[in-house]
């Protein structure tokens, strides 16, 4: 007589069926460990045929496919350069030429700094481009194979003159499909001298200026007494845009750049609950900048550098929902932390679901720039089980590493992208996986007792779980989440005799959709097995 679920198998047969086996000792893989099923043991390095490229941003697909963005020199000027990449590491054939694409807009140089993908898996690059030798604000999109998508802009492509030059360098997709890009946009100020201010440009879903936003779809903003430049925008849920970046101010005959916060109004207005008018200006030491701003519920991270005179610094700053630094965070909303040999500079964070918080870019080492990676608990202590003391480096070749961006695939692993080149070559494309779990290392061990396996994987509401135990032995049942994270108890400390058996789990309905583990452990010994929850 067949247990009961067990006719389900069947119609979940078009699933792929993992029956992952471990012994615990393989279990507890260090977190911030290169994931040696990615690529070459962890990393995968791309050389574009006749020049140098950098990878300056990624997105991650629904199909949890990788796409990394940025430029490529092609020994005249510099291009779009877009890459994609299955989930294990390798190159998707099925994208662009062998699954590459490089773009050449009006033969000057041009250069991706921003990638996101739409509801729809269509693929928007923003950055600039130059047009007869003056920088524009340049946004394009491409179709899921990595054509241009000619329904939008001008055959895929919108190029926006703003001020006497203007570059882009990030960009978010409202929820009405709109698409915001921020930067900087330089101009000759009344004295005569050139200085830059903060430029968001906002586009209908067709490519066109919004021209309900700013003045013709266009605003700029002024902070600092020099120089202002955004860094990095994300759109709240409520639908405020938020910007961070840097100002440069003036003290004595000393420019001085600080962090700067402004929130805008759905329809491009200061938001007067937010800061002084709308602005948060903040500085850490003697010089401080942002380079990337995340929403974590009501509060606001940014990330940064900072310079005490010296040393350079991974700077995080956190904010309430009214400007204000957190002050249950390190140490008065501020945290810093030194990596390598006086140079620690931070270019991406990425926030976990158990609300860790991932800080990357790239440190010198005494010998070479390398990747570089700290992860700090919510209240923002360094976590002392991620890597090294909270820290991991990676030197990806024999000269220069240089990490600038990070995002999360959905089964809890990290994917970061950026550029590495030895004494002979032209700087690459790089890109690399590390996992952020202390229990999730994967051992084929198909010959260990006692193996373990369930039906239906993925889960609603109920599953059977199988297994076989070599001698009489007490176990337990437990759900965790992919951080380590026990969430439930399906048995505790019951009595079972060897053989099979096999066991019922249901799940509470207050158990989200999404990847977990089930955890057998029986005496000694622990098995687990990954599952997707579905509602």
């Amino acid at each position: 007589m067949l247990p009961r679920g067990s006719f389900k198998l069947r119609k979940y047969s078009h699933f792929v069926l993992l029956f992952l086996i471990f012994s615990w000792e393989n279990l507890v893989a260090q977190p911030g460990t290169l994931d040696k099923n990615f690529g070459n043991e962890g990393i995968t390095v791309i050389p574009f045929e006749g020049g140098y490229a950098r990878v300056l941003s990624m997105a991650i697909q629904s199909d949890s496919k990788i796409v990394a963005a940025g430029f490529f020199h092609n020994g005249q000027n510099l291009d779009f350069a877009l890459a994609r990449f299955g989930t294990n590491g390798l190159l998707d054939a099925s994208f662009g030429t062998y699954g590459l694409v490089t773009t050449d807009f009006y033969q000057g140089d041009n250069s991706i700094r921003s990638v996101v993908i739409q509801n729809d898996g269509k693929i928007v690059a923003s950055g600039y481009a130059y047009q007869d030798t003056v920088p524009n604000f340049i946004i394009a999109r491409y179709n899921y194979d990595g054509t241009l998508d000619s329904t939008f802009g001008n055959n895929g492509v919108s190029v926006t003159q703003i001020e006497m030059a203007s570059y882009g360098f990030s960009s978010a997709i409202q929820s009405d499909g709109k698409i915001v890009v921020a930067g900087t946009a330089i101009y000759s100020s009344s004295n005569g001298q050139d200085r830059s201010s903060i430029a968001l440009a906002r586009y209908k879903p067709d490519g066109l200026l919004d021209s309900t936003f700013g003045v013709n779809g266009i605003l700029i903003t002024t902070i600092g007494e020099i120089s202002d430049m955004a860094q990095s925008v994300k759109i709240q849920d409520d639908g405020k845009i938020v910007v961070a970046g840097s100002s440069i101010y003036k003290e004595g005959f000393n420019k001085r750049p600080e962090v700067i916060i402004i929130r805008y109004t759905a329809n491009g207005e200061m938001d007067k609950t937010f800061g002084i008018d709308g602005v948060v200006v903040s500085l850490v030491n003697l010089f401080s900048s942002a380079s990337e701003v995340i929403l974590d519920s009501s509060k606001i991270l940014v990330s940064g550098s900072t310079y005490d005179g010296i040393t350079e610094k991974f700077l995080l700053l956190k904010f309430n929902e009214e400007g204000v630094r957190d002050s249950i965070f390190g140490t008065d909303g501020v945290v810093t932390k030194s990596i390598g040999d006086n140079k620690s500079i931070a270019t991406s964070l990425v926030l976990q679901p158990d609300h860790k918080i991932l800080e990357i870019g790239y440190t010198f080492n005494g010998i070479q720039n390398v990747f570089a990676l700290a992860r700090f608990n919510e209240n923002g202590s360094i976590d002392s089980v991620f890597g090294e003391a909270g820290i991991v480096t990676t030197a990806i070749d024999s000269w220069d590493s240089y990490l600038n961006v990070a995002v999360m695939q959905k089964d809890g692993r990290i994917v970061v992208g950026g550029s590495a080149q030895s004494s002979s070559a032209a700087a690459r494309f790089v890109i690399a996986q590390y996992s952020l779990t202390p229990n999730l290392g994967i051992l084929n061990n198909y010959e260990a007792e006692p193996t373990i396996s369930i039906f239906p994987n993925p889960v609603n509401d109920r599953t059977t779980l199988s297994y076989k135990l070599a001698s009489k032995s007490m176990i337990s049942i437990c759900l965790y989440d992919l951080y380590g994270n026990k969430i439930f108890t399906f048995i505790s400390n019951q009595v079972k005799n060897p053989g099979i058996s096999y066991e019922e789990l249901i799940f509470p309905t207050w158990i989200s959709s999404g990847m977990y583990m089930i955890v057998l452990s029986a005496s000694s010994e622990k098995k687990a097995i990954k599952i997707l929850k579905v509602d």
